[in-house]
């Protein structure tokens, strides 16, 4: 269960009315104009997609600056796949059968589960051979991008396969559309990154790329942020909507109270997170508040503690 699922399931409502109760929102003002409206129907791959451009570019403009975790989330996604090309269909040692099951019974459930589990097989094979060579190729694409600074449709399209790619290692889901992309995706990737506002992104210190918690993470099913720049926490959305409602507030706060817990990457970060933010793809806005707006130091390590126990308590 992922931070967003946390905060959105009725079996950690206490959390969400504490968050509204003790950081209650502050007065909000946000203004834009819908600059790149979405020409593809692919919402959620084009976001994900997105996400790895955005970090890319950070990384082409601020080489110097950046820290990053090791690898990406797509990584993780084809060892995994590859982990289960190999296993063996299960036989009748490694069922556990009622004892009133017969031996007819039993060998005709072993042979079904046999059947589902190489048929299973099979589809993580095909997933794996059609996304082993474009995720070879998005590599390059990523590296190439990082000395030239040049968006090409080579690039944009790798993209498409991490984000696909990330959706198996965060939802299970295995997309089958690993080998086609969509030109409306291409054209909509282009323009998100065509107007990002560099000047508004711009590092004294250290850029975190994906940042990652430790116990923190850990607490909230392995939540990871988008990015911190110096010491303001970014979450990135691609979505035709410009505002921010609670749901947005209480997920930055628990990246956030996240940190406190297991630091950043492992580690104190160097600067201490002092601003949440929102960067609006679509619109080319970045939405920064500070977090003093919300409650002192004080407050956030009162209900720091008080967030450890109830998760503990009532961790699924």
């Amino acid at each position: 269960m992922s931070l967003t699922q946390i905060l959105s399931s009725t079996h950690f409502k206490e959390l969400k009315e504490k968050l509204r109760q003790d950081f209650p929102r502050p007065k909000i003002s946000l203004q834009g104009e819908l600059i790149a409206p979405a020409k593809s129907v692919n919402y959620g791959i084009v976001g994900t997609a997105f996400d790895y451009l955005f970090r890319f570019k950070m990384e082409h403009l601020h080489k110097e600056k950046i820290f990053s975790r090791d690898g990406w989330v797509a990584d993780s996604a084809i060892q995994s796949i590859k982990a289960q090309t190999h296993e063996e269909p299960k036989t009748e040692n490694d069922i556990q059968f009622d004892k009133k099951t017969s031996k007819k019974e039993k060998g005709e459930i072993s042979a079904i589960l046999r059947a589902i589990e190489m048929a299973r097989a099979k589809q993580f094979r095909e997933f794996y051979d059609a996304a082993i060579n474009q995720y070879k190729d998005a590599k390059s694409n990523y590296a190439a991008y990082i000395e030239t600074g040049i968006v090409t449709n080579d690039l944009i399209k790798s993209s498409i396969v991490l984000a696909k790619l990330d959706l198996y290692a965060r939802a299970g889901i295995l997309d089958n559309t690993i080998n086609k992309t969509d030109t409306a995706d291409i054209e909509d990737l282009h323009r998100l990154m065509s107007i990002i506002p560099e000047e508004r992104f711009t590092s004294q210190n250290t850029i975190y790329l994906n940042p990652i918690f430790g116990e923190g993470s850990a607490l909230f099913g392995g939540a990871d942020a988008d990015l911190i720049i110096d010491d303001t926490l970014i979450d990135i959305k691609t979505t035709k909507h410009l505002e921010i409602d609670r749901a947005h507030i209480n997920q930055l706060l628990c990246y956030y109270l996240a940190s406190l817990i297991g630091g950043v990457n492992g580690k104190p970060p160097e600067h201490p997170i002092k601003n949440i933010g929102i960067y609006f793809s679509r619109y080319g806005v970045l939405w920064t508040i500070p977090l003093w707006k919300f409650g002192n130091d004080f407050q956030f390590h009162k209900f720091k503690g008080w967030l450890i126990k109830y998760m503990e308590a009532h961790w699924l």
